[in-house]
Order: C-alpha cells, then sequence, then structure tokens
C-alpha cells in the first residue's frame, strides 16, 4: 500500500481515497485520464503510460475511446485480424449482417456472433493482416462467401449456368428418388 501512495501527492484537490481517508490526486508517474466510453457512456481510466507499451500503436485510440467492459469481449478478434480502431468499433457497434442484413445473434458469452470477412487470397486462415478486411457478417454469410471464394477458379457464371440447367429439367423419374413435399425430388 506504501507503493501506491507513493504515485500520489496529498493535497486539497479531491479524488477520495477510501483507504487512506485522505484528499489524493495521481502524480505525473501516473499520467490516468478519464472519459466516457462512447458506446456505453460509463467512465473509464487508462494510463497512457500502458498506452505507449503495451498496446499497438493503431489501436490506442480504441482505448481512449472504449471501456474495457464494452471491449473485452472482442479483443481476441481485433488481435486476430489487426483491425484498427475505425474497424474495430465498428465490429463492435456491428447489429446487422452487412451481406443478408439479418440482425447477429448473441452468443453465449454475450458477444454478437459477428465474423469478420477478409481476403483468404491475401491471408489464407483464420487471421489476418487487416488490411484485406472486407466487412463484417453472419455465420451463414461468411460460409456462403468462403464457398465462393473456392469456386473462383470454376467461375461464377458457370456455376450459375450449372444450376439453372438443373433447375430447368429435373432428374429422369426413374433414377430420382421421391421427396417427402409432393412433387419434389431429391
Amino acid at each position: 500500500m506504501t507503493d501506491q501512495l507513493a504515485l500520489f501527492e496529498e493535497v486539497s484537490i479531491p479524488i477520495y481515497n477510501r483507504c487512506q481517508q485522505q484528499l489524493l490526486r495521481p502524480t505525473a508517474a501516473t499520467k490516468k485520464q478519464q472519459a466516457p466510453c462512447e458506446l456505453c457512456g460509463r467512465y473509464h481510466g487508462w494510463y497512457e503510460s500502458h498506452l505507449e507499451t503495451n498496446v499497438r500503436e493503431d489501436i490506442r485510440d480504441l482505448y481512449r475511446r472504449t471501456c474495457a467492459g464494452c471491449r473485452s469481449k472482442y479483443i481476441g478478434v481485433i488481435k486476430a485480424h489487426q483491425l484498427n480502431t475505425t474497424l474495430a468499433l465498428r465490429l463492435i457497434t456491428a447489429e446487422f449482417c452487412e451481406l443478408c442484413e439479418g440482425r447477429f445473434s448473441i452468443a453465449s458469452n454475450g458477444r454478437r456472433n459477428v465474423h469478420v470477412d477478409h481476403d483468404h487470397f491475401c491471408c489464407p486462415g483464420s487471421n489476418s493482416c487487416g488490411a484485406c478486411v472486407r466487412g463484417f457478417v453472419c455465420p451463414r454469410c461468411n460460409h456462403v462467401i468462403a464457398s465462393i471464394e473456392g469456386v473462383r477458379d470454376i467461375g461464377l457464371d458457370r456455376v450459375a449456368v450449372y444450376l439453372a440447367r438443373a433447375d430447368a429439367s429435373p432428374p429422369a423419374p426413374e433414377l430420382a428418388q421421391p421427396c417427402e413435399k409432393e412433387g419434389v425430388f431429391s
């Protein structure tokens, strides 16, 4: 406790410390700032010295603008995709899929079930460089996009022609198994 008191000096300007029943204010060593979170409105603090050494430069502003509660559910995704402050705020505040415009469901941890869509030709795998992020989509649309990316070498126009041809001519009745729905072949 005495080490913590060394960071403060006694003054008549009140910041109340319950443990010591003294009026204390941060010294220049702590440089603690207070600001309202842009997402929930609660006041949060940050240490500028901590941001300078422990946080990527392109998301320091995110730490200044949002509280830990709003950020914590998404910080793994933000780091995995190297999102800058603008994209990170879009991720945290996203409510609708950018492709189908459906509302994101809420996962068990309280986080929206939002996927970061990125160009897999630039960054194969589940992480990205941040520069190839295209948007934020629902799991279903992310799967559809991944499937479409997989058939780029075939060509979407050829896939569309194939599907149109298959819809126009149903399979021969002796080859098709009747479906539970009347008039539908599987």
